[in-house]
């Protein structure tokens, strides 16, 4: 709906923002007062198409973390989704697209590219889902999570630019480890840290 309101245009997808800003959410989960206090979703521009505070928060997310024990939001958007290119910012990649319009998701498809995911209490500070598609270019991949799906069901939901949502189980047990940002993923298949990279983005 905010598309169709907005020629087609993703809502900002900041990192960090201001409290002054204009970002699909605003606050920082971090940050006690943030965290328990309604207005920075309220004051988010999705807030007028979804007018409860509890669809911004999984039910299963009740980790205490840094002393927060009670957040109100457990959901970050892709950093593809009209904010950062992680990948390129972290690891010099190139040829992956920065959506700023609905339209311009195509790499991977709309059925593929996710727009939505819950966030690990550890994890979640800003509504900016930070993550790279692939590793550095010639040296094979870097396997990091910079940041972290939910691990709190053994799995995460996620939802799609095409409307759908999906559950993924965690496949790796090293996965449900993970207990800090930016963590080495230590699978030796990688299996849950490829299925992420491959519903952020794609190669152009």
């Amino acid at each position: 709906m905010y598309v169709d309101e907005n020629l087609d245009r993703l809502p900002p997808n900041l990192k960090k923002p201001a409290s002054t800003a204009s970002g699909w959410i605003l606050g920082d989960m971090t940050v006690l007062a943030d965290a328990v206090d309604p207005k920075p979703i309220q004051n988010g521009l999705l807030f007028s198409y979804n007018k409860s505070l509890g669809i911004y928060r999984c039910p299963g997310d009740i980790r205490p973390y840094n002393g927060i024990e009670s957040r109100l939001r457990s959901s970050s958007m892709n950093c593809y989704m009209n904010g950062e290119d992680v990948g390129n910012q972290k690891q010099g990649l190139t040829g992956y697209h920065l959506n700023k319009k609905s339209a311009e998701i195509n790499t991977p498809k709309p059925a593929l590219a996710f727009v939505f995911t819950e966030e690990a209490e550890f994890s979640i500070d800003d509504g900016h889902f930070g993550f790279s598609p692939d590793g550095s270019p010639g040296q094979g991949p870097v396997n990091i999570w910079y940041n972290v799906p939910a691990l709190w069901h053994r799995g995460a939901n996620f939802s799609f630019a095409d409307g759908h949502a999906s559950f993924r189980r965690w496949a790796n047990s090293t996965t449900l480890a993970i207990t800090t940002l930016s963590a080495t993923d230590m699978a030796a298949d990688h299996a849950d840290l490829r299925y992420v990279q491959s519903i952020l983005a794609t190669k152009n």
